[in-house]
């Protein structure tokens, strides 16, 4: 599914270098994404819960590796919560 995947967007520096250890083709794709408002690399996922038009926002696929329990908003089809991924 990799030809489907523009930029894969992770919340710490630790977990780009794990994946892309495991996964070296994705070197080019992969970034830590900033919150600005805190200038931390780790970022809470309260916002989800807030969506309430889920059409306008521009994501066919939103994974996290959160556990379902944790999903702030299960109404919104595009966002799957999966857990620890496990290699």
């Amino acid at each position: 599914n990799l030809k489907y995947v523009n930029k894969i967007i992770v919340q710490i520096e630790a977990i780009k270098s794990s994946l892309i250890e495991k996964y070296p083709e994705i070197s080019d794709i992969i970034e830590v994404h900033m919150h600005p408002a805190t200038y931390r690399s780790y970022k809470k996922h309260k916002m989800l819960k807030y969506i309430v038009d889920k059409k306008a926002w521009p994501v066919s696929k939103l994974w996290l590796t959160i556990p379902e329990s944790f999903n702030l908003n299960p109404s919104v089809s595009w966002i799957s919560c999966n857990g620890i991924i496990e290699g």
